[in-house]
Formats: C-alpha cells, structure tokens, sequence
C-alpha cells in the first residue's frame, strides 16, 4: 500500500486549519487502520491454526511520512502542477528506500510488522 497520509503526528494540532487537516486524516486513515486491524487479527488465527484454507496477507507500506506532514489539506484538495510534480518525486523516492531495505522481503514476508502496530 502507498501511504498518502501520515499515520501518527508527534505533536498536537492547535491552530483551525492543523485541526481541521488533522481531522481529516484521522477520517481517511480510519478506513485504513480498521483493514490492518481485520489483517492482523486474521494473522494471529492462521498463526495459531484456527482456520484452514487461508493464507496469510504479506503487508507492505510505502511512505514518506515527514513528506505528508508538511503539506496541507488544500493541497490535497485542488493539488497544482508543482505539488503534483513534489509528490512524485517523494514517491518515488520513497518507492527507493522501500525496495533498498525490504526488496529481499517481496512474497516471502510483510514489512509491516502489523503485531507492533496493534498488539
């Protein structure tokens, strides 16, 4: 998955419009977390052989989070030509990272260590 919004953020939002971007990425990001969740959950019962006949999802996330948190929600709403044109830069740079550090892990396991995240 390519993450468009930054999962956490270190401080909290004070101003109307950090409250508001704020407010709309915990809303995407919901939708999200809830699919991870389900993910894990149907992790630890094919772990402890609870169901048969399922496989296990192999969880991988491409961010850039320092990236997303920088830019604003309008930015999200009406993006221009440079935004567009930052984006995909971030993303592929990001795409690099990924493959430098997880590329070995393709189809043989997640880089997502769903258990950290919601265990």
């Amino acid at each position: 998955m390519v993450n468009i919004n930054p999962l956490f953020r270190p401080n909290v939002p004070k101003s109307a419009g950090d409250i508001h971007n704020r407010i709309n990425e915990i809303s995407f990001n919901s939708s999200l977390l809830r699919e991870l969740r389900a993910i894990h959950f149907v992790h630890e019962l094919i772990s402890e052989n609870r169901v048969e006949g399922m496989r296990d999802v192999l969880v991988h996330m491409v961010a850039d989070d320092d990236f997303m948190r920088d830019l604003s929600v309008a930015t999200k709403i009406v993006p221009s030509p440079v935004i567009l044109s930052r984006l995909k830069a971030a993303g592929r740079a990001a795409a690099e990272r990924f493959l430098a550090a997880h590329k070995q892990d393709l189809n043989l396991r997640g880089s997502v260590d769903l258990a950290e995240m919601f265990g």
